[in-house]
């Protein structure tokens, strides 16, 4: 069986409201929302708050290298998104560019195969409707 209080606990951390949960769990008939989603909401905050409990101390001693690892990390994306742009706007080769071309001509064909398909069978079920009609 499905554990609701897990799935709302999901949405929460997804960054849903309140408001938008409960009217959610209301929609999928869940009986007494608001009351399912209090304890699940409690439990959370219950799991968030024994592990910094424990850690603490230990995050509390490395505050400032975890915020360095957290900015070196924040730079290291920067690069790879620069490298991601440069390699997306730079011009194809030309044996990439023909491999392109050949794809593209490929899903043309598939395209009016496919468009030709589709009058034919309008064209049936016209044909159909104007026998039923008939009779």
């Amino acid at each position: 069986m499905v554990d609701v209080r897990k799935i709302i606990q999901d949405m929460v951390r997804s960054g849903m409201s309140e408001e938008q949960v409960i009217a959610t769990l209301k929609e999928l008939g869940v009986p007494d929302a608001e009351a399912v989603f209090r304890e699940a909401t409690e439990k959370l905050k219950e799991m968030e708050i024994a592990p910094e409990g424990a850690q603490g101390a230990a995050e509390a001693a490395e505050a400032p290298a975890g915020g360095e690892e957290k900015a070196g990390a924040e730079e290291k994306l920067v690069p790879d998104l620069e490298k991601i742009m440069k390699e997306a706007s730079a011009s194809p080769t030309p044996e990439e560019a023909r491999e392109l071309r050949e794809k593209l001509d490929e899903i043309t064909a598939l395209l009016k195969a496919l468009q030709d398909t589709v009058k034919q069978v309008l064209e049936t079920d016209r044909n159909v409707l104007l026998r039923l009609k008939k009779e």
